[in-house]
Order: structure tokens, then C-alpha cells, then sequence
């Protein structure tokens, strides 16, 4: 290392006695205050300057400055990022003619300044993928998965992005085109989870507890009650968890720290050092993606001064700062909530929320505004531990914070509120419902008349995952094939994380929903004390419908005349296995990432 120093050494005083840096030249300083600022919320990769990190590069001018001024660290003179060791990713597309000599050519680039180099290329399956309407969409979610992927292989699990200011004003101009207001407006963030992976293990917020390469199965009813125990080996062991799965943490996280600096900025940078970039001449086709023509507006044309690219940065800013300001009042009502349980078996949270008012106050209209923002982000912070959903739209909440908050529940303002004037009943205080994909039912404290007013009081309700329809239930069936025993993790019902090794030569394993016609197929593989203390224990973790919400592991085996029969093996969430179930396979369960900052849950 201390050669490849000296060579970089050597190379920048040669650049140096060649062309003087000018002012515009990104020196190493602010570059190391610019990664800092983009990782300075650090929460799953605290020991982040002791590992590898990625680089997606693409031969272009910003992601060939990335890697230059990555490379630039090694003689800057703090020790932390001078220990830095970063591993280049390249993308090759596949659409233009000679893509893929350009990627060689830019991973050799690369090991000239120390970053060794991986080349993916994207396997489209038709022969034009570049006249498809949402080609823009298809190759970004291609090109995040097949980054994602190399990073897991590489053991990495920090990617920089080469985004600069000048994208982050193409994006805002192009999401005021599609109608986004408010928060939808901040633009790109410095730090954020890899986007365009959901589902995919040990990339998309999963991985930092690693799913065990050999799972076993783990059933539920203690060791220490022989009359629970069967002959056969494996069922009923005691497990010291049973009551709460393992909760998984880690997943890529992207940084941008180039987003504070414009384009010119970056060329002056490679000019200096002679650092050479590659030009895609498709991102100067107008006609091919909505970025283009949004590209070739700020480049060829005179733009209003209210839609200057310095304006919309300082547009992208000034909402930052007021969501900020909302999150730190939204982070002081969340200490408020009371979390009365959280059981990641069954997947319910029991929650009390805290009045957003005094009683008797009056809201003015600047109030009603701010506490409905807030209440709406308290929702979506609870929802977000239970609901199957990837993401929950702020919008379909709005009918909901009336449910839980009905303090809010007044004449809108018309300005501030216009759709809510198209409500077309009030709502029902303390019922049950449904949104995001969740069921929320009011607890009664007490259940006679003269404390009704404490239900109300205590605002206490039981949220799980809302039944799922009959006609969906097909969707969120997995197979693992006979003998199949490296099948990787997959998300069951955007919840559970589910690895399973199947020995079995003759039967597949199948995973879906647990069903009515389950249980007594489930029961009866099971003794007479083992039935009730199973029916207890469902009672008590997933009583009613809650439980038709929970996985099932079934052997599948074709008999007579093609039709098929299922055998249950377990409730794997709950880690309930049937006697006898590991001759079929092994598997193991873990609960989704949950984000749980300035939320009290217990244990």
C-alpha cells in the first residue's frame, strides 16, 4: 500500500506541475466533509471506516470523480479515511454498441488509481428494451439489483453514488412536473436504504443478524413437561425465544456525498488530474427518457429564475429544513406512546395513543394543520411495524387519524384542506378498521356503560395484519422444491423472512397462509395434552382471524389421479413444529427490520 501511495503521490505532482488546480477543483478536505455529512446518521454500520466500501461507477464524468477523489483519500492526513479500502462496481447496460469494451476500459481506469473493479451486465429479455415505455424505471431497478447483489457477494455493505447538485435539481423539476408538493420535493437524500431490492435478502434492510446457513427447527412446549413429549425426535424442545422472533437488521445502505457539488465542479476535478470519463450519447437523446428532456431543458434553453437550477436546490433546502422541524415534534410525540406489547410471532402491536390536545382547546387553523401532519406520521411510524405493505402513501391515512385522533375531527380549513371537504360521512370513533394493509380494533379497558369514557380516555388498540382476501391468498405462496436445500431467504408477506432447507426427496415445501382446514389436519398429528396446549398458545399469541394471517409450512405430495395432498409441518413464526417434521426439512424465522427510534416497545 505505502508503493501505490507514492505512485498516487507521484502522479498528482506530475498533474500538479502540469495544470494548477483551480478554485472550482473538489479538494480532499471537502470531501471527507462531505462523507462525513452524508453518513453522520449512522445506525446499522457504526464500524463503517474498518470495511470495504462500494462504488457504483458508470464511466461518466460524476462517478469517475467519485472514484478519484475516493482514491485521493490515501493521501489525505486523517488516519480514519486514509483506511478506507473501496471495490468499484460497473453497470454495463447493454444498449449501446461497445458498452462493453467502455466498462473494461473504465475498470482499467480505475486500477490505475488502486479501486479494483467488477463488471455486471444487465440480461434484458427482449431485443429492444430501449423502445419500452418505462425503460427509464426497468434499467434503474436493474441496475440497483444487480449492485445490490455484488455488494452482498463482496461482503460490503456501503455503496457511494456519484449523484450531484445538478441531478438533484433534474429530479426536483422533474417531480413538479408530476405534481409532488411538500416533502416530496426534498430530492435525494445523502444516506438511504438501497432502493429497487425489496425482498431481496441480505440487501434490502436484512442480513446484519445473518439467517443461519443451518437452520434447525425449533418447536415450542417445554423439555421440562414429559407428558407434552412424543417419540418422535425433534418435537416439542424447549427454546429460551419463544415468545418473539429474532429481528433483523443490516441491508445496503447508499451514500451521496457529491449531492453539494455541481457538475462543473466534478469536470474541473477530472481535468486537474486528467482523470478521463466516458459520454453515454443516449443521455442526449430528448426522446428516450423524461431526465433527458429535462437535461436538455436547463442545457439549451432559458429557464424562469423561480426554476434555475440554484432555485430548485434552494427550494429542495428550505422544505428539508421544515420536515426536520416537523420530525423533531413528531420524535417528541412518539416518546408520548405507549406500546403495551409488540409480538413479532404473530406480528400485533398493542398500543395507547397520547391526546395531541389539551381538552376543551380550540385549534386554529395553523394548529389543526401541524397536528394532523404529525398525527399522520405517528400512524405511519405504528403501521409500519406491522403492515405487509412496502411502502404506506401519506395520503391514505387521512380518514384513519380521525379514527385514532378524533380531537382533529373539525371543519378544515378549505385552502389547507381542500380534498377533505369531499368526505362524505364522519367518522366512526373508536371502531374497527383497515388502511395500509393493517387492522386496528379499540381494546374496551372496562366494558360496562359508566366507564365508557375511559376506552376513550386510554385510546388503546390492537393492530395486526388486516385478513387477507381470498382472492390474494395464491400470491403469497413460496415453493421449495424436493431436496432443494440452498433455497435463499425469502419475505413471506412482506413480514417474515423464511429460509428453509428441504431433505426430502419426494415432497416440496410449500409456504402460505395458514388456513381453517389447517388446524385440525395441524391438531392431530399431536397428542391429547400437546392439542390444548397448542389451542392455548394460538389463543393467546394469535387469537381469532390473527391467526389466519401467520405462515404455514406444508409437505406437498402428488397422489392419485394428480390431485395433491398437504401435510402441515409448522407454524414457523410461532415455532410450532409437528412431531417428526424435521425428516422433511429445517428452517428458521426472523421478523422484518423495524425502525423503532424514540419508541418505547418492551423487551
Amino acid at each position: 500500500m505505502n508503493s501505490l501511495s507514492s505512485i498516487l503521490r507521484n502522479l498528482s505532482a506530475s498533474y500538479l506541475g502540469q495544470s494548477t488546480l483551480s478554485e472550482a477543483t473538489i479538494t480532499c478536505d471537502e470531501f471527507i466533509n462531505a462523507i462525513y455529512h452524508s453518513r453522520r446518521r449512522l445506525s446499522d454500520n457504526e464500524r463503517w471506516h474498518q470495511k470495504k466500501i462500494g462504488l457504483a461507477i458508470s464511466g461518466g464524468v460524476d462517478s469517475m470523480a467519485l472514484a478519484l477523489l475516493c482514491s485521493n483519500l490515501q493521501l489525505c492526513d486523517s488516519l480514519e479515511y486514509r483506511r478506507l479500502r473501496f471495490h468499484a462496481f460497473i453497470v454495463d447496460h447493454g444498449i449501446r454498441t461497445g458498452s462493453d469494451r467502455e466498462a473494461v476500459s473504465v475498470a482499467k481506469i480505475l486500477a490505475s488509481r488502486g479501486i479494483p473493479a467488477s463488471i455486471s451486465k444487465i440480461k434484458w429479455q427482449i431485443k429492444d428494451p430501449h423502445c419500452l415505455p418505462n425503460f427509464e424505471s426497468l434499467a434503474r431497478k436493474e441496475r440497483y439489483r444487480l449492485l445490490g447483489k455484488a455488494c452482498y457477494e463482496n461482503d460490503i455493505d456501503s455503496l457511494m453514488l456519484g449523484h450531484h447538485e445538478d441531478d438533484q435539481a433534474e429530479l426536483i423539476m422533474m417531480r413538479i412536473i408530476a405534481g409532488h408538493r411538500g416533502r416530496g420535493l426534498v430530492g435525494m437524500k445523502p444516506r438511504t436504504a438501497i432502493p429497487e431490492c425489496y425482498g431481496l435478502y441480505g440487501i434490502h434492510e436484512s442480513g446484519g443478524g445473518l439467517i443461519d446457513s443451518n437452520p434447525i427447527c425449533q418447536p415450542l412446549i417445554e423439555k421440562s413437561k414429559p407428558s407434552f413429549m412424543t417419540t418422535s425426535i425433534g418435537a416439542w424442545h424447549q427454546d429460551s425465544n419463544t415468545e418473539r422472533l429474532r429481528l433483523e437488521t443490516g441491508g445496503i445502505q447508499i451514500y451521496r456525498p457529491l449531492l453539494n457539488f455541481s457538475k462543473s465542479r466534478l469536470i474541473f476535478t477530472c481535468k486537474a488530474y486528467q482523470i478521463p470519463w466516458f459520454e453515454d450519447k443516449t443521455n442526449y437523446d430528448v426522446t428516450l427518457t423524461k431526465r433527458n428532456a429535462i437535461r436538455n431543458l436547463f442545457c439549451c434553453h432559458k429557464i424562469p429564475d423561480a426554476l434555475s437550477k440554484q432555485s430548485l436546490i434552494s427550494l429542495a433546502k428550505r422544505i428539508s429544513i421544515k420536515v426536520s422541524r416537523l420530525e423533531e415534534i413528531v420524535n417528541h410525540y412518539l416518546t408520548k406512546i405507549c406500546i403495551c406489547s409488540f409480538s413479532s410471532t404473530s406480528g400485533t402491536v398493542k398500543v395507547v395513543f397520547p391526546p395531541l390536545t389539551h381538552e376543551g382547546e380550540k385549534l386554529g387553523d395553523a394548529k389543526f394543520f401541524l397536528l394532523s401532519k404529525v398525527a399522520t406520521e405517528l400512524l405511519r411510524k405504528i403501521i409500519t411495524l406491522i403492515t405487509p405493505e412496502e411502502h404506506i402513501e401519506l395520503s391514505s391515512l387521512r380518514y384513519a387519524v380521525t379514527r385514532i385522533f378524533p380531537e382533529l375531527v373539525h371543519e378544515p380549513p378549505k385552502l389547507l384542506f381542500p380534498s377533505q371537504q369531499k368526505l362524505e360521512k364522519k367518522p366512526l370513533f373508536h371502531t374497527k378498521f383497515t388502511v395500509a394493509g393493517v387492522l386496528f380494533q379499540p381494546i374496551s379497558l372496562d366494558t360496562t356503560h359508566s366507564h365508557s369514557h375511559r376506552i376513550i380516555e386510554n385510546n388503546m388498540w390492537l393492530i395486526s395484519r388486516q385478513p387477507v382476501p381470498r382472492v390474494s391468498i395464491g400470491n403469497h405462496t413460496f415453493i421449495v422444491l424436493a431436496a432443494q436445500e440452498n433455497h435463499p431467504p425469502f419475505l413471506f408477506d412482506g413480514r417474515f423472512w423464511i429460509k428453509i432447507k428441504n431433505h426430502s426427496q419426494t415432497h416440496d415445501l410449500v409456504i402460505r397462509f395458514f388456513e381453517p382446514m389447517d388446524l385440525k389436519l395441524f391438531l392431530n398429528q399431536f397428542q391429547s395434552p400437546g392439542k390444548k396446549i397448542l389451542l392455548k398458545k394460538l389463543a393467546k399469541i394469535a387469537p381469532g382471524n390473527i391467526r389466519w394471517t401467520l405462515p404455514i409450512i406444508c409437505a406437498r405430495q402428488t397422489v392419485a389421479a394428480g390431485s395433491e395432498f398437504y401435510q402441515p409441518l409448522s407454524l414457523p413464526s410461532l415455532k410450532i413444529d409437528v412431531p417428526g417434521a424435521n425428516t422433511f426439512g429445517v428452517w428458521q424465522t426472523h421478523y422484518k427490520k423495524i425502525y423503532t427510534d424514540h419508541l418505547k416497545i418492551p423487551n
